[in-house]
C-alpha cells in the first residue's frame, strides 16, 4: 500500500500529524475549530499531491484523481465515507468554501502529471496559482477575512511560497527529471536544461537563482503592501507562514544558492521563534 492509499484510511488530524508539516505550526494560535477546518483544507491537498507523487504510471495517478474529483462531488452533496471527507464536508460547510477552489487544486495537481518543463513565467504562475495561492485562499475563509483586498493578499503569497519551494527543490525535482524554473530564464542565463539536470553548479546559475530568487522577494513584497490592516490580525496565521518561507529564502541566499545537495529548512525552534515574533508584532 502506498502513501495515496494509506491516506485514505486518516482523518484530517492523523494525516497532518503525520506529515511533520510546517503547516500545522503556522496555525497554533488559531483556535480549535479553526484549526480543524485548516487541517481538513491541508489533508485534501495532502492527499491530492500524494496521489501526483506516486510511482505508479501516469494513467493511474489520472485514474485516482478522477476519483477524488467524484469524492469532492460526494462531500459538497452527499454523505462522504472517506475520513478526511467527512472532515472537510464539516469545513466548507462552516465557512462556506468555494468549491470550485478544491477543484482549481486539482487542475494544478494534473498539470504536473501532463508538463515537466515551464517555458514562461506566465506558464508558471498559473500552475503557483493552483497548488499554491488556491490554497491561501481556501485558508483566508477559515480567517474570516473583511476586505476584498486580502483575497490579492492570499493569491501574491502563494506565488511567493511556491516560488521560494521552486528553488530550494530544484535538486529533488532535477533528479526526477523535473525542471520549474521558466526555461525562458534558464537560456537568457546562459544555461542549458542539463545544466540543472546535472546540478552543475556555476556563477551562470547563481546568477539565475539569484534572480528567481528576487522574484520570490518580489511577491512577497506584493503580498505585505496588499494586506489590509483591517485583516492583519486575522491573516496571522498566513503570516507567520509567508515569514517561515520567506526566512528559508533567506537562507538559501545566505548559503549562496547551493540547493544542489540538500533541502534548506529551518530547525523547529527557529519556526517556533519567527511564529512567537510574528505574534508579538500584531500585540
Amino acid at each position: 500500500m502506498n502513501d495515496a492509499q494509506a491516506n485514505l484510511k486518516l482523518n484530517a488530524k492523523q494525516l497532518t500529524q503525520q506529515s511533520g508539516s510546517s503547516f500545522s505550526l503556522s496555525f497554533f494560535f488559531l483556535p480549535e475549530e479553526k484549526r480543524r477546518a485548516i487541517r481538513s483544507i491541508y489533508a485534501f491537498c495532502r492527499h491530492s499531491d500524494d496521489i501526483a507523487d506516486q510511482d505508479v504510471p501516469t494513467a493511474e495517478k489520472q485514474r485516482q484523481l478522477d476519483e477524488w474529483r467524484r469524492e469532492l462531488d460526494v462531500c459538497y452533496s452527499g454523505d462522504p465515507s472517506i475520513p478526511m471527507m467527512k472532515d472537510l464536508q464539516e469545513c466548507v460547510s462552516e465557512y462556506s468554501i468555494p468549491k470550485d477552489y478544491f477543484e482549481e487544486l486539482i487542475l494544478g495537481v494534473e498539470m504536473d502529471l501532463e508538463h515537466s518543463r515551464y517555458q514562461t513565467f506566465d506558464d508558471l504562475y498559473l500552475y503557483c496559482y493552483r497548488v499554491a495561492s488556491i490554497v491561501g485562499l481556501m485558508c483566508i475563509e477559515v480567517f474570516e477575512y473583511t476586505e476584498p483586498e486580502t483575497k490579492k493578499y492570499a493569491e501574491y503569497l502563494g506565488i511567493a511560497l511556491q516560488l521560494t519551494n521552486i528553488l530550494r527543490d530544484v535538486g529533488d525535482d532535477a533528479a526526477m527529471d523535473r525542471i520549474y524554473i521558466p526555461l525562458e530564464d534558464i537560456k537568457t542565463y546562459e544555461l542549458k536544461e542539463q545544466d540543472i539536470l546535472q546540478k552543475n553548479y556555476t556563477a551562470q546559475f547563481t546568477n539565475l537563482a539569484a534572480f528567481h530568487a528576487e522574484r520570490a522577494e518580489e511577491y512577497y513584497k506584493r503580498a505585505s503592501s496588499t494586506l489590509p490592516a483591517k485583516d492583519r490580525r486575522n491573516m496571522l496565521a498566513a503570516q507567520i507562514m509567508g515569514q517561515v518561507y520567506h526566512s528559508v529564502l533567506e537562507k538559501i541566499r545566505t548559503n549562496e544558492f547551493q540547493v544542489f545537495d540538500g533541502r534548506t529548512s529551518l530547525s523547529k525552534l527557529q519556526k517556533l521563534l519567527i511564529a512567537f515574533q510574528v505574534w508579538l508584532g500584531l500585540k
